[in-house]
């Protein structure tokens, strides 16, 4: 009975080889009659350790290994991060995307390579679609099906586009035209798409069904809050996508909060491929989800309420992700670093892992003397400086609301990190590195934001750069444009005409660029299975 309390022990941690032969020694006492046995129990045991698993942990670094002298920091820090595994199969065989695409009068502005906002939208359906078809070749027991609905003050649907469902194959050229044939006109009315999918046969079975909306405005008929719209969700997978920067940032937000969906922000027409192929790469290549990380002797930074936690959710993992978490301790503890890691994998098991800093070739030692701030950890300090963008993000935010004006005191104190993190990127040679430089034009576009008078417009950005940094997502938004410009005439300008009626085909955003080249990669995080798949997606319209 030891013996198999003791495996199942096992089983469950990340402990290596060695480490598992030193845990053997400290709890089990093999008398030599049951030798033959225990060598054969054990095989099976040391075999199953050395199966890879979808998510476990790794990188364990301190801050500093002993505290700090003279130091202007509380504690000490560390970083531990979260791998995914590296896996090309399919997390699933079977999918049902639904579209519901927004074609009120805003979406026929012309960003300045010609095409409508509309037809950006299509092309990026089409790539998507595209680029399943190439799945299902190489994967030929997959099936796949699109259904798009198009809706203003009403709902045009587009036939059920099939890739080996229920055997059958549509040809895509007649799906492209038919998906084409549509234009921008009338008003926006949320709550019918929700109510189509939410009673639509096929999404109210069980399976992998994902529904997409996306607006670029506000709803202007049918209900138009987030209380009303709630009983209206479709009960599978809902994701919302805010397209330009006066949408209704709040609502959608709701809407995805109240579904436990994903809200997400795009506001250029050449990235809109971007954000839908990293969303579609996380619905392919999902290897774990339900997740939440626990500690003990040190607390975690959670992005999301701008606290130091006990305990950490993520919802989901795709292939290759590596979500590296900040932690604080106490400049005198002598307790070691703890964590517990539970997750549900693609297939449905549920799995934990543990980890201790004893496991690591790393000693914190409050005694040992005194440590210079030269010799800190810059890997470790690379994120403290990502937390504490990511906290004046979360302020930001908070005022993007319109209710007062930002102290003086704010502004001053986040000037004053701009330059101590423009002096660390300087003096450690970071001028190109993505990570830092993002850093830079986050904190910029705080200032911007607690400076400007379109505050409430410039909280789509925020929390979009906000959410990319805490998830370490493959997308971020980019942000040149509005960091760039002198003052906010044009950006509130573009917005104002985004409320519903229908555009001049002349029409031009101020804000939406050329896809002139191929989208630029704008995030730090991005995997290369996720630049595959949203390079896939961004094909050029040729529609």
């Amino acid at each position: 009975m030891i013996f198999f309390a003791v495996r199942d022990l096992i089983n469950n941690m990340n402990y290596s080889l060695s480490c598992f032969t030193e845990v053997l020694k400290s709890i089990l006492y093999v008398k030599l009659k049951y030798t033959k046995r225990i060598i054969i129990e054990l095989y099976s045991i040391m075999s199953s350790l050395v199966q890879t698993t979808p998510v476990n942990f790794q990188g364990f670094q301190l801050l500093q290994t002993s505290p700090e002298g003279d130091s202007n920091l509380p504690t000490n820090y560390g970083t531990i991060d979260l791998k995914a595994i590296k896996q090309s199969a399919l997390s699933l065989n079977q999918l049902l995307l639904g579209f519901s695409v927004d074609r009120s009068g805003s979406m026929e502005i012309v960003s300045k390579d010609g095409k409508t906002l509309l037809q950006h939208a299509q092309s990026v359906i089409i790539n998507i679609a595209r680029y399943l078809m190439d799945v299902h070749r190489e994967n030929p027991d997959t099936s796949f099906a699109i259904k798009v609905i198009y809706f203003d003050n009403n709902l045009d649907e587009i036939p059920l586009f099939k890739i080996n469902w229920n055997s059958w194959t549509d040809n895509l050229d007649q799906f492209i035209e038919t998906l084409t044939n549509y234009h921008p006109r009338g008003s926006t009315n949320i709550q019918k798409p929700l109510e189509y999918f939410k009673e639509y046969g096929l999404f109210a079975t069980t399976g992998n069904h994902y529904h997409i909306l996306l607006t670029d405005g506000f709803p202007n008929d049918g209900y138009t809050s987030a209380t009303d719209l709630q009983n209206s969700l479709p009960s599978c997978n809902n994701m919302f996508v805010g397209f330009g920067p006066d949408h209704a940032v709040d609502l959608l937000t709701s809407l995805s909060n109240s579904s436990n969906g994903d809200y997400n922000f795009v506001n250029s027409a050449e990235n809109a491929g971007m954000l839908y192929g990293e969303l579609l790469h996380g619905i392919l290549y999902n290897v774990a989800g339900d997740i939440t990380v626990k500690m003990k002797g040190g607390k975690l930074y959670n992005y999301k309420t701008k606290t130091w936690d006990n305990k950490l959710t993520f919802k989901k993992f795709a292939t290759e992700h590596t979500q590296t978490l900040v932690f604080q301790s106490k400049w005198n503890s002598v307790e070691p670093h703890l964590f517990e890691l539970h997750y549900t994998d693609y297939k449905g098991e549920k799995l934990s892992h543990y980890f201790s800093s004893n496991q690591s070739s790393i000693r914190y030692n409050p005694t040992n003397g005194e440590c210079k701030e030269s010799s800190r950890n810059k890997h470790v300090e690379r994120h403290m400086y990502r937390v504490k963008t990511m906290e004046y993000l979360h302020t930001a935010k908070q005022y993007s609301c319109g209710e007062g004006n930002a102290p003086t005191t704010l502004i001053e104190e986040l000037e004053k990190f701009e330059t101590e993190l423009d002096k660390f990127i300087k003096r450690n040679n970071y001028e190109d590195d993505l990570f830092m430089k993002n850093l830079q034009e986050d904190v910029r576009l705080c200032l911007k934001s607690l400076e400007s008078v379109s505050r409430p417009a410039m909280r789509a950005f925020i929390q979009s750069r906000l959410s990319t940094h805490g998830r370490q997502a493959g997308f971020a938004v980019d942000i040149d444009n509005l960091l760039d410009e002198e003052d906010n005439n044009n950006f509130t300008g573009w917005g104002l005409r985004m409320r519903g009626t229908s555009m001049p085909s002349n029409a031009v955003a101020s804000h939406i660029l050329p896809p002139t080249r191929a989208p630029r990669q704008r995030s730090a995080y991005t995997t290369p299975s996720q630049s595959t798949v949203m390079r896939q997606c961004s094909q050029p319209a040729s529609n």
